[in-house]
């Protein structure tokens, strides 16, 4: 690969600054990366810097990177001259670089010119300084800076993490004496067996669902959902209706048999139930979007909507295969699943809060001896395994017409062991409860 022509000595690169901003008029993630890895500053041209300054606007509007937008934005502040044309050229340029060469290439000409601006100031501060000492204290804070890329506003939030975390831990150990029970940060699952391993549901993370059809991965979701009785939730239903959606949540609120709720055959009592359920979810917040192929800027979007109108707790998607990319075109699936997984990771993080996206299994499963399972066999798994801190993987066992148990295997868990969690499965009602918990899983790697 050619590098782009370096223009006068080692200090910018133009042609390296205009490549990477264009990418932000072709890619929803280079844009993302472009605003989350620089600042105004290192880039060198004047109309690079304009363009930067307006792709972060876009970017906390949550809108993507299109001429139209960018006049909209930049019709106010636009300088004289050749702008215009130029937003318009970027547009249809055809990049030759990929995002991270051209990243590595900037980031180096704007520390160069750090360095040089350090250096000038510092043989004027020798000359100021009469003590060798005090020039010292003086420009190695500037200079650590500079080659670390480790700013001391990340020390000192650091040295308060540490403190914060203490105080915590302090608080616990006092919650525990005295026999209180220890808050989560985040959201419990409701079943205690899966909680004792789990611990919930943490802000700020990323759980992976993943089952066959037909093996319960909707209905466990529900179930959660069901359980999280004070919680703000997003649904985002890429598979079935709003109406099966709450006609499911009404069954298990009520114990219904949702097959007889279909048929209108249900009983006085059940009718009874039918609607104290339904008096009762109707005070819940529970957000149902059904809209077929969101994408992950759509999601981050709608939930900062709800997290500011109603508050948000946990978001839940059904599911990650049927969701759209913010790309138009990807080499493979496996690219493009890639590209949401880490999107998704990073709206929990915005967000703070916690993200539970289910997830098919691979067919090959269905041909194996025995049941047990393994992070592997999500479809798609690659991405999926790396990027999410909690994965349970589902099989149901059928015993009989009405009942079955549901395993809960946990093949990958940031923070905790590896176990095999059963619930029990009242089919017609679809109620998932508590029914035993299986020692830690031998001979499996937790990788973190």
């Amino acid at each position: 690969m050619t590098e782009p022509t370096i223009k006068k000595n080692n200090l910018y690169d133009i042609q390296a600054e205009y490549y990477l901003l264009a990418l932000a008029f072709k890619s929803r993630d280079d844009f993302n990366n472009i605003c989350s890895d620089f600042e105004r500053n290192d880039f060198f041209e004047e109309r690079h810097k304009f363009l930067f300054t307006i792709f972060q606007k876009l970017y906390k509007l949550d809108q993507i990177v299109t001429v139209e937008g960018v006049m909209d934005l930049a019709v106010d502040n636009l300088p004289e001259g050749e702008y215009l044309n130029f937003i318009i050229e970027m547009d249809y340029t055809v990049d030759p670089f990929d995002y991270d060469y051209l990243k590595d290439i900037i980031i180096k000409k704007s520390k160069a010119r750090k360095m040089m601006m350090l250096l000038s100031s510092g043989l004027e501060d020798i000359q100021r300084f009469k003590n060798y000492d005090d020039f010292v204290e003086s420009i190695a804070p500037k200079l650590n800076h500079l080659l670390n890329d480790y700013s001391e506003e990340k020390q000192v939030s650091t040295k308060e993490s540490f403190l914060e975390v203490y105080e915590e831990m302090k608080a616990n150990q006092d919650r525990f004496l005295n026999g209180v029970e220890i808050p989560v940060d985040g959201v419990k699952s409701g079943y205690k067996d899966l909680d004792k391993v789990i611990g919930g549901f943490m802000k700020g993370r990323l759980t992976i669902v993943g089952a066959r059809p037909g093996n319960g991965k909707t209905t466990l979701a529900l179930n959660l959902i069901n359980k999280m009785v004070d919680k703000s939730v997003a649904f985002f239903s890429l598979e079935m209706t709003q109406k099966e959606i709450t006609t499911k949540l009404i069954s298990m609120k009520s114990g219904a048999n949702y097959s007889e709720i279909q048929k209108g055959t249900i009983s006085p009592e059940d009718m009874q139930n039918i609607y104290g359920a339904v008096s009762e979810l109707t005070k819940r917040k529970i957000n149902i979007d059904e809209q077929g192929g969101v994408k992950p800027h759509e999601i981050l979007s709608r939930c900062r909507a709800i997290k500011a109108i109603h508050g948000l707790d946990c978001i839940f998607i059904d599911y990650i295969g049927l969701m759209k990319g913010d790309d138009k075109n990807y080499e493979s699936n496996q690219v493009k699943i890639a590209s949401i997984s880490r999107e998704l990771k990073n709206i929990a993080k915005i967000l703070d809060v916690p993200i539970v996206v289910l997830a098919q299994l691979n067919r090959e499963i269905e041909r194996r001896e025995g049941n047990f399972l393994k992070s592997s066999d999500l479809r798609e798994s690659g991405s999926l395994e790396a990027d999410a801190d909690l994965i349970l993987l589902l099989a149901k066992e059928n015993d009989n017409a009405d009942f079955t148990k549901l395993k809960i295997h946990i093949t990958k868990n940031r923070f905790g062991a590896l176990r095999i969690v059963n619930l029990g499965w009242d089919l017609p009602s679809s109620n998932m409860y508590d029914f035993s918990i299986e020692p830690e899983m031998e001979g499996i790697n937790n990788e973190f």
